[in-house]
């Protein structure tokens, strides 16, 4: 699922959520809700940028 590759690739290169968070312009909470499954369906261009924050592209597949 792509969550868990987004929160895998930033276990894996010590990547924070506030990192995340300042490089996709949300607040820490906005992106842990999505990571942890508590916003059930965000926008899928919210997806990316929280990829691309972490080194993930479509290119890369996020949800792979």
């Amino acid at each position: 699922m792509w969550r868990d590759r987004i929160k895998e690739t930033m276990k894996e290169k010590g990547i924070k959520t506030k990192s995340v968070a300042e490089y996709a312009q949300m607040t820490e909470k906005t992106v842990s809700r999505i990571l942890d499954g508590k916003t059930q369906a965000p926008y899928v261009d919210t997806v990316l940028v929280i990829g691309a924050a972490v080194g993930l592209s479509p290119r890369r597949p996020v949800w792979s």
